[in-house]
């Protein structure tokens, strides 16, 4: 159980200026954002345009003036076991890449409704409807080839990560459902991960060793195995499962989260959120444990973490924090706060790239509007490398990846309220933004004809599931709604995503 705490904001701020790190060095650039870059915006592939997709010509994204795109895998099509392509694309990844053919799973962020997929499909709950597809694409046509369900009856799949060691998805229910127990009340536990190989049919069987939990995104270590886990919650923290076997996780393995060094309870434990006004979503989880909703931290500083074990991983009470205030205690993150673990507001996109696990706060930083957190292996410690302090630097990043360059591209989710268009955003080495891209799914009765899905004006729907094929040459991304993968190539060599690494 977690007692409340009386700590205050200026007990925080001490806090966390005692705990934070000096200018120890990393492998990445992104550590000397504080001194320079960061936040400003450049022009880096030059103006975005209405582009016309390669094979309806209709104007469907806003790029730089020489990248194309193809659109595939639109929400009702046909898929290749004779089933149709479900709704609410989300996250996604390259899993394998055997020359130009290569293999995408993509998650389907749908609640309780008909399983997708037909009778072979792997399936987990008959009464849930979310689940992947895997998509094999040909890099050298520039064309969807062949296509399945391959995972359903699981619920709310919001993002994952891709296994090197299995060339599989790890996708996460963005849910903490307990059964009967839950507002939904189905039959089974939901908020797990499951594993989804590229090539082989998937179990359905959650890796519960990995907790459960409201599950947005994972990133593997290719090295150590160790795979990282962030939580899209009001109150979320940052999490590590180390497998007893990288290329079975089915046989378990230990689940710890991220504390900042010295923090030792729920009195110590820091807030990462870097709020001086409460989030507006399901903060009344953090009054619950009466924190402090935390401090204007600043880019640049760093904080040595060490993990604390989570001994009960997949709780069986019911822990959905929406339910009543009693229920908060029986959550994986108040077990990690009540041994000091630092927590975030909607900790989303999670990528790794060369030593570094880089994560999005959605709803973090000074005016709510995202934070990008970088952890570095070696050293353990934790980085702000960007807080947004205007929406039209960055508003409520998402899904990220990583280019072969080292520069970040996050994925909008803003929900419209400022800007008619969710883009894609680069983040540079030196700390500086550019747009690459643009929604411009505004369509009308012949354009949305013309894609098989009902008009309407779907400029602010989310930037999800941004991948980059192993060559460099394409990356994949979709939009939520009506629900499209994207295909885009182009001059990345002329601007920072495509630059040689450094």
């Amino acid at each position: 159980m977690v007692r409340r705490s009386g700590l205050t904001r200026r007990g925080l701020l001490k806090s966390g200026a005692a705990l934070a790190l000096g200018a120890s060095t990393t492998a990445r650039a992104f550590n000397a954002l504080a001194a320079q870059g960061s936040g400003r915006k450049i022009d880096a592939y030059g103006p975005l345009r209405p582009t016309p997709e390669h094979t309806t010509g209709l104007p469907l994204l806003k790029l730089p003036e020489g990248f194309t795109y193809r659109a595939f895998g639109i929400t009702g099509a046909a898929l290749s076991d004779g089933s149709e392509t479900p709704p609410r694309h989300d996250g996604m990844a390259v899993v394998a890449e055997r020359g130009d053919q290569i293999t995408l799973i993509r998650n389907h962020e749908i609640g309780f409704r008909t399983p997708i997929g037909t009778a072979a499909t792997p399936r987990y709950n008959p009464e849930a409807g979310g689940g992947t597809t895997t998509l094999i694409f040909d890099g050298g046509r520039g064309e969807l080839v062949e296509s399945w369900a391959s995972l359903s009856g699981t619920a709310v799949n919001c993002a994952g990560g891709a296994n090197p060691f299995s060339e599989s998805w790890l996708t996460c229910e963005e849910i903490d459902e307990a059964g009967t127990r839950g507002k939904w009340r189905t039959t089974v536990d939901h908020g797990f991960v499951f594993e989804v190989p590229g090539a082989q049919p998937a179990s359905a069987v959650p890796l519960t060793a990995m907790g459960r939990f409201v599950h947005e995104a994972v990133a593997v270590d290719p090295t150590s195995g160790i795979i990282y886990q962030t939580e899209d919650d009001g109150l979320s923290g940052f999490y590590r499962f180390l497998p007893q076997n990288p290329r079975d996780l089915a046989a378990g393995g230990r689940l710890e989260m991220a504390r900042v060094v010295g923090s030792t309870s729920a009195q110590g434990a820091v807030n990462l959120n870097g709020q001086d006004e409460p989030s507006t979503r399901r903060n009344w989880n953090a009054a619950i444990l009466g924190l402090s909703r935390g401090f204007a931290i600043p880019v640049g500083r760093r904080f040595a973490i060490d993990w604390v074990p989570i001994e009960t991983p997949a709780p069986t009470a019911d822990i959905d924090s929406l339910d009543g205030i009693g229920n908060f205690q029986n959550r994986v993150v108040a077990e990690g706060i009540a041994q000091g673990g630092c927590f975030f507001t909607r900790g989303e996109g999670c990528w790794y790239d060369r030593g570094s696990v880089y994560f999005t706060s959605t709803d973090g930083g000074p005016i709510g509007r995202g934070q990008v957190w970088q952890y570095h292996v070696a050293s353990s410690t934790l980085s702000l490398i960007f807080a947004s302090n205007d929406p039209e630097q960055l508003n409520r990043p998402d899904n990220l990846t990583v280019a072969r360059s080292g520069a970040l591209l996050l994925c909008e989710d803003s929900t419209g309220n400022w800007h008619p268009a969710d883009r894609m955003i680069g983040l540079t080495l030196s700390g500086e933004l550019f747009d690459f891209a643009e929604n411009n799914l505004l369509l009308e009765g012949a354009a949305a004809a013309r894609l098989g899905v009902p008009a309407g004006d779907y400029r602010t729907s989310e930037w999800a599931g941004a991948t980059f094929s192993r060559s460099g040459k394409w990356l994949f991304a979709n939009i939520q709604t009506p629900g499209i993968t994207f295909a885009i190539t182009g001059p990345w060599t002329r601007g920072p995503l495509g630059a040689k690494p450094t």
